[in-house]
């Protein structure tokens, strides 16, 4: 049998130790990742500008400016960013 040297054993406990740290800092980097998705798609605050429309009639700085908001639009963004509710607030329900 080869005998193996003291100096053959510290190398290959270096090639390990610098594949684990390799291994470790993927891993890292995966898990850093997947929480930045996570913050977007389901922590980020809901944007309102889609949802909202204003109509301004008059001239100048005299007239009427009406706005809307999509109700229904911002439950159904709410509710997929909120993972434990399954269901959709109906329209019936008052949500107040």
């Amino acid at each position: 049998m080869s005998e193996v040297t003291v100096v053959e054993r510290n190398e290959r406990k270096k090639k390990i130790s610098k594949r684990l740290t390799v291994i470790i800092c993927l891993l890292v980097l995966l898990i850093l990742e997947l929480f930045g998705v996570i913050y977007i798609a389901y922590l980020s605050p809901i944007n309102l500008k889609p949802y909202l429309t204003v109509s301004v009639v008059g001239v100048e700085e005299q007239g009427k400016a009406q706005i809307e908001m999509d109700e229904y639009g911002i439950a159904k963004d709410a509710a997929r960013r909120m993972w434990f509710r399954k269901t959709l607030p109906s329209e019936e329900k008052n949500l107040s």
